[in-house]
């Protein structure tokens, strides 16, 4: 089954590692401020806690909106498969320095995040794993118009292990980018 999904995989981690300059500007500046180093090093065990609880966010919001959109009918999945290529042409625009799309797309999700920053503020002030899971989960919600343009793609795959397996790579890819 897994020798079948590779081409998913790979195309989730190199979309991410395409982005590779998005990733550092939404999010590094937090990690590197949970890469600080204490009197025993970085506490990787924190950082390990956190990058799994965003990821998780990340399977959340595609897992809800396969949900929503493997039901349709073929007409609906023509039109579904039109908006996911117009989310992947605004990446490629974004790639191409034309952020106009994604910061739109951003501007829309921002009262969302509004709501959910203090809680991602308090949680990431704690000292405990779970919170620091809970932390990532919270922040995985930020509006960021490359996951946004990323779950369309795979949800549009018409196969749930695809759309797995493409979510698996490009959640390895931002990880190994923010670290």
């Amino acid at each position: 089954m897994i020798s079948n999904h590779w081409p998913f995989l790979i195309t989730g981690f190199l979309l991410a590692f395409a982005a590779a300059g998005h990733c550092i500007g939404m999010c590094g500046g937090l990690i590197q401020g949970l890469s600080i180093r204490s009197e025993n090093g970085v506490n990787w065990k924190k950082l390990w806690s956190y990058q799994l609880g965003r990821v998780s966010t990340y399977f959340l919001l595609t897992l809800l909106v396969s949900a929503a959109f493997f039901p349709l009918t073929s007409k609906y999945v023509l039109i579904a498969r039109t908006i996911a290529a117009g989310f992947l042409i605004m990446l490629a625009l974004h790639f191409l320095n034309v952020k106009f799309f994604t910061q739109s797309l951003e501007k829309i999700f921002l009262p969302l995040w509004r709501l959910a920053s203090p809680l991602a503020q308090s949680l990431l002030r704690a000292k405990s794993l779970v919170k620091q899971y809970l932390a990532g989960i919270v922040w995985g919600l930020i509006p960021c118009g490359l996951l946004y343009s990323v779950i369309p793609y795979a949800v549009n795959l018409a196969d749930l292990s695809a759309t797995i397996f493409l979510m698996f790579g490009f959640s390895i890819g931002t990880c190994l980018t923010l670290w």
